[in-house]
């Protein structure tokens, strides 16, 4: 089975460390489904801490995405 996007292994030690970096600031929870590692949001804890940030992140996204 080939995967739909080939990732170097240079690549994949700097998304390790990304997601890594993120787990551990407790942005991100990491799940496995089968031998394949997931990675959600922790919306809810996010939210708590910083109101309203991650909408406001949503928004100026689909601005930028209309404006382009």
């Amino acid at each position: 089975m080939q995967r739909e996007r080939d990732v170097g292994s240079e690549q994949l030690s700097t998304l390790t460390h990304h997601f890594n970096v993120l787990r551990e600031a407790g942005v991100i929870r990491q799940y496995y489904v089968g031998t394949t590692k997931m990675n959600t949001l922790r919306t809810d804890e996010m939210e708590g801490r910083f109101p309203g940030l991650l909408p406001a992140v949503m928004a100026a996204s689909v601005a930028e995405a209309g404006a382009a």
